[in-house]
C-alpha cells in the first residue's frame, strides 16, 4: 500500500493520509495529533469560537503571546474601570438627596463633548504618526488610559472640581479610543497571514468580550465587599494599574514586525554596515524603543517628501546641485549649521518602496558617519562636518551603490518584507528637474 498524499488541519489537530491499496481503491487514514477526550473537544470548540480559522498557520508567530498579555491587561483595566465608575458616581452625589440631577447631566454631557473635540484635534495633529510607531503609541494609549481612570478615582475627594476632572478624563479617554483603534488595526494587519484581516479582527473582539465578561463577574463579586473601604479600593486600584502597565509593556514588546519603519531600519543598517551582521527580525524589534519619551538614533533627523525649496542650497551652488541629482532616484541634502536634519525629496514615478529605502539608507549612512562612527569615516575618506554638501552625498553614495542591493537580498533571507516601508513623509514630488520631465 503506497502513500499518495498527506494533509493536515492545524486548527483541528488532524492529519489525513491518503493511500492506494492493492485492489486499486483509495483509502483515507485519519490521525489525531492530540488525544481525544472531553477536554480536547472543549479546546477545539474554544479555538473555533475565539481563534481565527486555520490557527496557528493563519496568523503570525507572535499572535498567541500578544493576545495572552493583551487579554490580561484588558481584564485588569476593566476592573479598575468599574472602581473608577463607582467613585465618579459617588463624586456626582449618587445617594445624596442634595445632589442635583441636572448638574450631573451637564457634567456628563460636557465630558462627552470635550472627548469629541479632543479626538478631532488629536487626529489632525498626530494621526499620521500612528502607523509609523504603532507599538509606542499603543503603550502610550494604555498609560494615559490609566491616568484617565486615576482622575475618575479622585472625584469623591474633590467635588468642587468634578467638572474639570471629568472633562480631563473624557479628553484622555477620547485619545485612548482613537489611538487604540488605529494601532489595533495596524497590529491586526501584522497578525493576519491568510487574507483573513476581518476574521482576526472579529476574533480579537470576541476575545475582548469574553475577558470583559470575566472582569464584569469579578467586579460584581468584589465591589460590594470592598466599596465601603477606601484603603482597600485604592490598594486594589494601584495593584491592578501596575499590573495593567506591565502586561501592556509585555504585549507590545512581544510583537515582532517584519516590515521596516525608520527605527527598525536604522537599527538594521547599523548592524549590517558597522557590525557586519544581518539583523534578525526579533533582534531588531527588541532594539526598537517603545517608550514614548525615548527615541532611536536619528529618528527625528530625516525629513522626507519635502519640497525642493526647503533644501539647503546656496544660490551659487544651485545649478551644480540640480545637475548632480538630475540622474538620481531622489534628492538629498543637509546643512547641520542651519538645521539638524537631512532632507529627502522624491521624484514622481520613481518613488517606489525600493527607492525610499535607498534614500533612508543613504541618509542614515551620513548621520552615522558624522555623529557615531567618525573614525571609520576618516579611514574610508576625508570625511568631516566641514566638507561640502554635494561631496558628502557623493562619497556616501559610493557605499550605497556597493552595499544596498546586497543588504536587501540579505534582509529578505532573514524574513524581512520589503513590499512596504512605514514612514512619515510630506506629499511633495518633483515632476521636472534640470530640463528633464518625469511623466
Amino acid at each position: 500500500m503506497s502513500l499518495l498524499a498527506q494533509e493536515k488541519n492545524s486548527s483541528k489537530g488532524v492529519i489525513q493520509l491518503i493511500r492506494d491499496s492493492k485492489d486499486g481503491q483509495t483509502q483515507i487514514e485519519v490521525r489525531n495529533e492530540t488525544k481525544i477526550s472531553k477536554w480536547s473537544s472543549l479546546n477545539q470548540a474554544f479555538a473555533e469560537i475565539f481563534l481565527p480559522r486555520g490557527y496557528p498557520d493563519s496568523v503570525c508567530a507572535d499572535y498567541l503571546s500578544y493576545q495572552i498579555w493583551d487579554s490580561l491587561q484588558a481584564y485588569g483595566s476593566s476592573i479598575t474601570g468599574t472602581l473608577a465608575t463607582h467613585n465618579v458616581l459617588k463624586g456626582m452625589g449618587v445617594g445624596d438627596k442634595s445632589a442635583s440631577v441636572m448638574s450631573a447631566t451637564l457634567t456628563w454631557l460636557l465630558k462627552d463633548g470635550t472627548g469629541m473635540v479632543g479626538r478631532i484635534v488629536f487626529t489632525y495633529f498626530k494621526g499620521s504618526n500612528l502607523d509609523v510607531d504603532c507599538k509606542k503609541w499603543r503603550l502610550f494609549a494604555d498609560i494615559i488610559n490609566d491616568i484617565a481612570i486615576g482622575l475618575d478615582m479622585i472625584c469623591p475627594f474633590f467635588p468642587g472640581y468634578l467638572l474639570i476632572l471629568q472633562c480631563s478624563s473624557g479628553f484622555l479617554k477620547s485619545l485612548v479610543g482613537t489611538i487604540g483603534g488605529a494601532t489595533r488595526a495596524a497590529l491586526t494587519q501584522h497578525q493576519a497571514r491568510n487574507n483573513n484581516l476581518a476574521d482576526v479582527s472579529a476574533k480579537d473582539a470576541s476575545q475582548e468580550t469574553l475577558v470583559n465578561l470575566a472582569a464584569l463577574l469579578t467586579s460584581l463579586a468584589i465591589v460590594p465587599l470592598i466599596a465601603s473601604s477606601d484603603l482597600i479600593v485604592w490598594t486594589l486600584f494601584v495593584i491592578l494599574t501596575m499590573t495593567h502597565i506591565y502586561c501592556n509593556y509585555r504585549a507590545v514588546r512581544s510583537v515582532n514586525m517584519e516590515v521596516f519603519n525608520p527605527a527598525r531600519f536604522t537599527s538594521f543598517i547599523e548592524e549590517y554596515i558597522f557590525k557586519e551582521k544581518v539583523g534578525a527580525i526579533d533582534e531588531i524589534n527588541q532594539k526598537e524603543s517603545i517608550l514614548f519619551w525615548s527615541t532611536h538614533d536619528f529618528q527625528d533627523q530625516i525629513k522626507s517628501g519635502v519640497p525642493l525649496s526647503e533644501h539647503y542650497i546656496s544660490d551659487g551652488n544651485l545649478t551644480d546641485f540640480l545637475e548632480y541629482h538630475s540622474t538620481k532616484d531622489y534628492i538629498l541634502s543637509f546643512d547641520f549649521k542651519r538645521s539638524n536634519s537631512i532632507l529627502i525629496s522624491f521624484i514622481e514615478n520613481q518613488d517606489s518602496v525600493r527607492n525610499k529605502l535607498k534614500a533612508y539608507f543613504h541618509a542614515n549612512l551620513i548621520l552615522f558617519y558624522l555623529f557615531k562612527y567618525k573614525s571609520q569615516a576618516e579611514k574610508l575618506f576625508n570625511f568631516s562636518e566641514n566638507i561640502s554638501n554635494i561631496t558628502t552625498v557623493s562619497e556616501t553614495e559610493k557605499i550605497v551603490n556597493q552595499k544596498f542591493e546586497k543588504m536587501l537580498t540579505d534582509a529578505i533571507g532573514k524574513g524581512w518584507k520589503l513590499d512596504n516601508f512605514i514612514f512619515l513623509e510630506n506629499g511633495w514630488r518633483i515632476t521636472q528637474l534640470y530640463n528633464k520631465k518625469f511623466d
